[in-house]
């Protein structure tokens, strides 16, 4: 009966890790923010250029599309769809073709971070509208 219990515990044991890696898990996949709408503002990349940002999103879970529309003097035509995905109160975010991309922290009807484009990195802030 001993040898039994022994067995037992040593499986319990073995299996608690996994069971906290499930924890982490759910806690990196939480949403906590929703994200659809129209969002406007701007970027910028220093002395290097600027100008503004928009995205339109719609969320689904964790997963987001929508559309990107940047303008500014160093641009080339970067409006076009865009993907990603909310982590609690973070989206990440790129176009398919890998262009643009960025993280954002969302607070509210708020977001900011950056943003990368070609050799430039940027700061972008946008309000829902």
């Amino acid at each position: 009966m001993r040898a039994i219990h022994a067995m037992a515990m040593g499986l319990l044991v073995l299996a608690a890790p996994g069971c906290a890696a499930r924890q982490d898990w759910i806690q990196e996949t939480l949403v906590t923010v929703d994200v659809t709408g129209a969002w406007t503002g701007t970027y910028n990349a220093g002395t290097c250029c600027g100008g503004s940002f928009g995205m339109t999103l719609r969320q689904d879970g964790p997963r987001v599309t929508g559309e990107l529309r940047m303008t500014g003097s160093m641009l080339r035509n970067e409006n076009g769809p865009v993907e990603g995905t909310v982590r609690g109160d973070v989206l990440s975010f790129r176009q398919p073709e890998g262009r643009i991309g960025g993280e954002m922290m969302v607070k509210g009807d708020e977001m900011q971070g950056s943003g990368y484009g070609g050799s430039a990195s940027y700061i972008i802030r946008l309000k829902r509208q």
